[in-house]
């Protein structure tokens, strides 16, 4: 019965779900992980196709951090709500809580930065 699992287990289960699903959300993409980069364009001199590859795998390892981030946010708020008044079990509830969400704005500012150096090597300018 499913009121009998665990809330880790079911929040897995729902995580492994989502992983299953995203093949549509990511079909306008081009690609898998390199997308529409211009892969071996001997036209090329200046490493557009590097930067555009490193976009890319960038793009996906946040997102996938993201998502982990986002499973510990949830599974933080389920430990402190079945902390029960047990205050060690809500200390700790926050404590991932807090983690998760520097963890976030660590991904965010991340991505910014990544996405500023690629913006200054093909541009020159920010």
């Amino acid at each position: 019965m499913l009121l009998n699992k665990k809330p880790i287990e079911m929040i897995a289960g729902v995580f492994a779900a989502l992983l299953l699903y995203p093949s549509k959300s990511f079909a306008a993409i081009g690609g898998p992980i390199f997308g529409a980069c211009p892969l071996d364009d001997p036209s090329d001199p200046n490493g557009a196709e590097v930067l555009c590859v490193v976009n890319s795998v960038t793009t996906w390892a946040l997102g996938i951090v993201g998502a982990v981030i986002t499973l510990m946010i949830i599974i933080a708020g389920v430990r402190y709500i079945t902390s029960a008044g047990n205050a060690a079990a809500a200390e700790g509830a926050k404590k991932t809580l807090v983690g998760a969400i520097i963890g976030l704005i660590i991904v965010v500012l991340s991505k910014v930065i990544i996405q500023l150096v690629i913006n200054v090597m093909t541009t020159g300018s920010g």
